[in-house]
């Protein structure tokens, strides 16, 4: 798990302190470090809470535990949604072949369930070192390879140029 957090701190703090400096990269990360700080009192004091609509059900009582078991399911559904859209778009972007989007959907939903019914923690420790090796792999291709380009196309071909600018 903490490999995961490495990879996802990684790929968006750099845009996000380029973007917002880093003043307001520090708010941002303020609210999640609460919100972190919060669901682990939350668990140490309700220690019965082993799923989302039981914490539905401390909260709110069997109206909480109603919309939980609606509202988190949702919520995994769209996320993995979204997740297997992106994975069908960066095969598209990588493929020279008229593969359709929806066959590579369905490779990524296969994956996932290969992946998901993994029952032990180890094994799902050793995916998630794959995933972390794999996004430092592409971040130092992505950086070697900027910093060895030569001037781009789009850059005008007479005069000095920057590669910061």
């Amino acid at each position: 798990m903490s490999t995961f957090f490495v990879e996802i701190y990684l790929l968006w703090l750099c845009r996000v302190m380029w973007s917002v400096s880093h003043r307001c990269g520090v708010k941002q990360d303020f609210p999640a470090e609460i919100c972190r700080h919060f669901s682990g009192q939350f668990k140490r004091n309700h220690p019965e809470t082993y799923s989302m609509d039981t914490v539905g059900y401390v909260l709110a009582g069997r109206w909480g535990q109603e919309l939980f078991s609606i509202a988190y399911p949702m919520f995994m559904i769209f996320l993995a949604g979204s997740g297997f859209v992106a994975i069908s778009i960066a095969f598209n972007a990588v493929s020279t072949h008229a593969t359709c989007t929806v066959v590579w959907v369905v490779i990524a939903a296969v994956g996932t369930f290969a992946l998901a019914s993994i029952q032990t923690l180890n094994k799902v420790g050793i995916v998630s070192w794959i995933g972390f090796v794999s996004v430092m792999a592409a971040i130092m291709i992505i950086t070697i390879a900027v910093g060895i380009q030569d001037r781009p196309v789009t850059a005008p071909q007479v005069g000095p140029w920057d590669k910061v600018s």
